[in-house]
């Protein structure tokens, strides 16, 4: 690519040219690199780095700055640049910095001698790598590794990782991948650890008497005996969330001992058909993503208990999770039945089909403890399971199995084909003194060969100890149709499932009721489920703001939703819908702009859900017909097929109003609302003052019903400096001391329910001179005096009317004082009925400021 030209005009052409002419030659050769061009000025640069365009500016730099150039040729001759000739006095070479190709660096000493050291640390070690991928999907390999250089230092070195194959991530599990890194013998290595979907793996449990975890043999310990969980979940340091079944009656402690506290989840959880989760722990992970959490049980008999670890990382928005560790803990001498279910809340399943024998396959083992000062497992023991039909059972049958799903244990069923409602199986136990039963219950078809879809089979199951009297607890279970929508699950912001106190007319007062800053984006989302709990996937899901089928209108008028960036108003004829995906997850955007003249009564927006069949035809512009399924959404403490959203103003009190004459209800703008006072005025004499709060739209905050406050609380904190007292609420003294001081602060509230209610005098030295027990202990009220006369401070209209003085003290009186008064309102978006205010639902807080001046006369 270069043309031969004269040295002067391009060196850096000259210095290539001139090594494609000398590398036949073929001589013996010292310790600089051969293919190496060495300048005067000290650099040395093999040829390769020399001859890369990249470089093209450091070579040319190199020979303008350089008195004399040399060649060492592939054959080991050093030739002079500008003679041509072989150097045979080799001392003429000066001592070097040498870049190879890859620009790693070398020092030689002067003529051509051997290297004495290097600026360039080598790779000592390489940290590992740890990549988490979903069976079917290639790892994803760093392009760079952590490695520690000899000089101690770290660096991110380049690493070129060997081949991975197809077959490698074809299954779950781990394998390691190596890698090499440039000019160095230590090897990086990858750990890949392979998931399904849905998976982190097994969960590994010890420290129970008998079983493993798994749902066919329960890990069962003695009651006050802890139970470890752990798991390596290829997270280092990480938070782990273990989802259990319930924290009743558990302690946790962490690897180090720590006692864990459990958090309850608004909403249960389903991660199987049959496993509902009510509460999480959160656990650390150590360096090496080893996780690991102790349970242990301090119930009176007995106690069920599900773990499920979820890893720190997701697949496609799912969670990647363990699977479900099942473990019970006993009285020794007892016998446990595992998934004991109440009758209103049974584990729940699939009916098994033609195509799918073992889906409505349910495993129930009944375990015998040994007895106290026992680790003998009671083997061999007889043990009678009895199914009962339950009431509630539709067209349907159910029986003893085994784990193919298709033997009848017992001969016979419970449910259609058999009038009697119980049938037996007898089953000893193994030796981990456990007895383990199937149960199956298999979708009606009837005489033309169509599925009852709406059929339903319930049972309960006892175990008793045929050679003795011990008897279980009994486990209610029930059979449903698969793939037919009938709630949603695993909603978010699950917040929305609390009542909002508004149903029946009441005030907001749930500190979990979901709230949005009016004109903000939620996103709403859920699963779609079966009877069972399973996801439904492909369905079309409508959402709409009114009850189609009862025909009741939603509070709110100006609630929307968006889909692809366009912002619709819900009507009865515009509403989303949307499918739901693989794992039968769907999601929908909504906004909403709440006027400030509406009431936080009317900023309430209710969802509801439907699920439309592919019978039913959805058209845009029509309202949605009443023959679609409403669908209950699961953790609902409204009892009703909807969730509430309150839509609010955000932070509504933005400014607090001083001044020496009533203030006005509006100002153009917030800013414009005067937020400090000031005056001068003799000891003796009073100062009149208001105070208000304002929104950000510069309008008095004054709560009355009907009005874009109603339900709102005010709470006024006022302060004083030495000196300062405060003389009147309205035109009604408030009391002094013997000495004449006076009251340096007080507190009130005001609402609509209770009106102006003072809480708390204080005087100058701190001493509470009043209060009702709101803000500290209860005070006895000074005799003859009536808090209620304090009543006209507040006139209804937002302003808070008090006067100002001086205290009467000596020292006041002969030198005056000077100082400032903090005026300070917070806002609460809902009180209740009997006027109690709910301080966790702040809109917001300000203070304003009157600069005072009392002289003497």
């Amino acid at each position: 690519m270069f043309q031969k030209m004269r040295l002067r005009r391009c060196p850096f052409v000259a210095v290539v040219t001139l090594f494609f002419l000398l590398v036949s030659s073929t001589l013996a050769f010292a310790a600089i690199p051969i293919g190496t061009v060495i300048f005067g000025n000290g650099q040395a640069l093999d040829l390769g780095y020399a001859n890369n365009s990249a470089h093209k500016a450091e070579v040319v730099q190199d020979v303008v700055s350089s008195s004399g150039l040399y060649v060492k040729t592939f054959a080991g001759q050093v030739i002079n640049n500008s003679t041509g000739t072989v150097l045979t006095n080799l001392s003429a070479l000066p001592a070097v910095t040498y870049k190879d190709v890859n620009g790693n660096i070398k020092h030689f000493a002067a003529g051509d001698g051997p290297e004495v050291g290097s600026t360039t640390a080598t790779v000592s070690s390489v940290l590992p790598v740890s990549v988490n991928t979903t069976v079917g999907t290639a790892p994803v390999l760093p392009a760079t590794v952590t490695a520690t250089m000899s000089d101690g230092t770290t660096s991110n070195v380049t690493v070129t990782w060997a081949a991975v194959t197809t077959s490698q991530y074809a299954t779950a599990g781990n394998f390691a991948v190596t890698g090499t890194i440039a000019n160095s013998s230590i090897t990086a290595t990858a750990k890949v650890t392979v998931t399904t979907a849905d998976s982190a793996g097994t969960i590994t449990v010890t420290g129970q008497l008998v079983g493993t975890g798994a749902l066919n043999t329960p890990a069962v310990a003695t009651v006050n005996t802890g139970v470890t969980v752990s798991r390596t979940v290829s997270a280092a340091n990480a938070s782990i969330t273990y989802l259990v079944s319930s924290p009743v009656n558990i302690t946790a402690k962490d690897s180090n001992g720590n006692t864990l506290v459990a958090t309850y989840l608004n909403s249960q959880v389903c991660v199987s058909n049959d496993i509902f989760f009510d509460a999480y722990y959160t656990v650390p992970a150590d360096a090496s993503g080893n996780v690991k959490a102790t349970f242990t049980s301090f119930a009176s008999s007995q106690a069920l208990f599900n773990v499920v670890i979820r890893a720190p990382f997701s697949n496609n928005g799912q969670p990647v999770q363990s699977d479900v560790a099942s473990i019970e803990w006993g009285v020794p001498g007892t016998m446990i039945l595992n998934s004991v279910s109440p009758a209103n809340n049974p584990a729940c399943f699939d009916f098994s089909t033609s195509d799918a024998l073992t889906r409505g396959l349910v495993p129930v083992s009944a375990t015998i403890l040994p007895t106290t000062g026992s680790t003998t497992a009671v083997s061999g023991q007889p043990v009678k399971f009895t199914m009962t039909k339950a009431n509630s059972s539709t067209d349907a049958s159910a029986y003893f199995t085994d784990s193919t799903g298709t033997t009848n244990a017992s001969g016979t069923v419970v449910g259609k084909g058999n009038p009697n409602p119980t049938i037996t199986s007898v089953v000893n136990t193994d030796a981990n003194g456990q007895a383990l039963v199937y149960l199956n219950s298999n979708l009606p078809i009837d005489k033309s060969g169509v599925a009852d879809l709406g059929a339903i089979m319930a049972v309960g199951v006892q175990a008793q100890l045929v050679n003795g009297s011990v008897t279980t607890n009994t486990g209610c279970y029930r059979w449903g149709a698969a793939a037919q929508p009938t709630k949603i699950g695993n909603v978010n912001p699950s917040a929305m499932l609390n009542p909002t106190g508004l149903e029946g007319g009441g005030t907001i007062t749930s500190d979990s009721a979901e709230t949005a800053t009016s004109g903000s984006q939620l996103t709403l989302s859920g699963t779609l489920q079966d009877l069972v709990g399973n996801p439904v996937s492909d369905a079309l899901v409508a959402i709409q703001d009114y009850d189609v089928v009862n025909g009741s209108s939603n509070n709110i008028q100006n609630d929307a939703y968006v889909l692809n960036g366009t912002t619709t108003l819900f009507s009865a004829v515009n509403y989303p819908t949307v499918t739901t995906d693989s794992k039968g997850n769907f999601s929908i955007t909504v906004t909403a702009n709440v006027p400030v003249t509406q009431s936080i009564l009317n900023s309430v927006t209710r969802y509801y859900a439907y699920y439309i069949p592919p019978t039913i035809t959805v058209t845009t512009g029509q309202s949605l017909p009443i023959t679609v399924t409403p669908l209950p959404f699961v953790g609902n403490c409204n009892n009703g097929n909807f969730i509430n959203l309150v839509w609010q103003q955000g932070q509504t009190i933005q400014a607090v109003g001083v001044s020496h004459t009533a203030l006005m209800p509006n100002y153009a703008t917030v800013g414009a609302v005067p937020k400090t006072a000031s005056f001068t005025n003799v000891v003796g004499s009073d100062e009149q003052m208001y105070a208000a709060a304002y929104n950000q739209n510069g309008s008095t905050i004054a709560p009355a019903a009907g009005n874009q406050f109603d339900s709102f609380a005010l709470a006024y904190d006022l302060t004083a400096p030495i000196g300062i007292n405060f003389e009147k609420l309205g035109t009604v003294l408030l009391p002094t001391e013997a000495d004449g001081t006076g009251i340096s602060r007080f507190t009130a509230t005001y609402n609509q329910f209770k009106g102006f209610v003072l809480n708390t005098l204080y005087y100058a030295d701190g001493r509470v001179c009043y209060s009702d027990g709101t803000a500290v202990a209860a005070v006895p009220m000074p005799i003859g005096y009536d808090p209620t006369a304090y009543a006209v401070a507040y006139d209804g209209s937002g302003q808070l009317h008090f006067y100002l003085n001086s205290d009467q003290t000596s020292a006041i009186k002969t030198s005056g004082t000077v100082g400032s008064v903090n005026v300070n309102i917070n806002a609460y978006s809902n009180t209740s009925f009997n006027g109690v205010i709910d301080t966790n639902h702040a809109q917001g807080s300000a203070t304003g400021t009157i600069n005072s001046s009392f002289t003497l006369k």
